[in-house]
């Protein structure tokens, strides 16, 4: 949330009437024409952000820093080394500039992807962030909200598809994969929180991939929500909408086996890539094949 201060920021400001959608007093948004270019871009000049990338059932929530060193990291290839994040811009629908009032008066500010799930991914900018460069992205890139969705002219289904063949192409016994016990996974990874493991977190939706590598600091399991948590770091999804949970051995020398959940579409839930799982924990997640 942006504090208030003398020099307080509105999102109205260098915006065309027409262009804006008011609802009920609380939240201003604006349709902005953006490139994958003009985002980064755009994050190369934000500073500090929260980064959110959602899938059916989990969400992960992380606070990155750019780097401001010049504009030689400007580049798609350092978002994924940055932030963890790769774009499939073609599968966008809509972006959005957003402003939120409370009801004490403070304002957020966010950065909305759409794609054709709905909300994909977020940028939330914090009280460090440079405000000018997501005012500045708003008034160059505001349309005046006839913008046709771009994914609706797309075919295939970007990152989804490329996870579905996958799923039918890998994941069975014969290729180094084993099913596993679903309702045993919460526990699962409870043991492995309180053992110090590291992740390797990865989520995805049709427009947008986020892997994120962190150690937990704390597990919370509520019914079948399952919250993993650091200082700058959220990590949370539904095991109810878990159909489908498998033990895959990475591909390369790394020796990392990860634990992929998936929904009964078959669609990605989440993937957790783990290193050096001792047996006293790999035993807590029985196979089913």
């Amino acid at each position: 949330m942006i504090a208030e201060s003398a020099d307080a920021n509105y999102l109205k400001l260098g915006i065309r009437p027409e262009n804006l959608r008011i609802k009920a007093g609380c939240e201003v948004r604006v349709e902005l024409s953006v490139t994958e270019e003009e985002i980064v871009e755009f994050l190369s000049e934000v500073g500090e952000v929260w980064i959110r990338s959602f899938s059916n059932g989990a969400g992960i929530n992380r606070l990155v820093v750019f780097p401001d060193e010049g504009s030689d990291w400007r580049h798609t290839g350092v978002i994924t080394e940055t932030a963890g994040l790769l774009f499939e811009p073609s599968q966008w629908r809509n972006v959005w500039a957003v402003q939120r009032n409370d009801t004490s008066g403070s304002k957020s500010f966010f950065l909305d992807v759409a794609g054709r799930e709905g909300l994909v991914q977020q940028f939330e900018l914090t009280p460090r962030s440079k405000f000018e460069a997501f005012q500045n992205l708003v008034t160059q890139y505001q349309t005046d909200g006839n913008l046709r969705a771009s994914g609706e002219s797309t075919s295939g289904g970007g990152f989804l598809e490329f996870i579905e063949e996958r799923w039918r192409k890998t994941l069975s016994p014969g290729n180094g994969a084993r099913r596993v016990d679903r309702t045993a996974v919460p526990d699962f990874i409870l043991q492995l929180v309180r053992a110090n493991a590291a992740f390797r977190i990865t989520i995805l939706n049709s427009a947008v991939k986020q892997t994120a590598n962190v150690r937990i600091s704390k597990c919370r399991v509520l019914g079948s929500e399952i919250m993993l948590e650091d200082a700058d770091f959220l990590f949370e999804w539904d095991n109810a909408c878990v159909d489908e949970a498998w033990m895959v051995q990475c591909g390369c020398n790394c020796g990392d086996e990860i634990l992929e959940l998936y929904d009964p579409h078959k669609r990605l839930v989440a993937s957790m890539a783990l290193q050096g799982l001792p047996p006293s924990i790999s035993h807590l997640l029985p196979a089913l094949n």
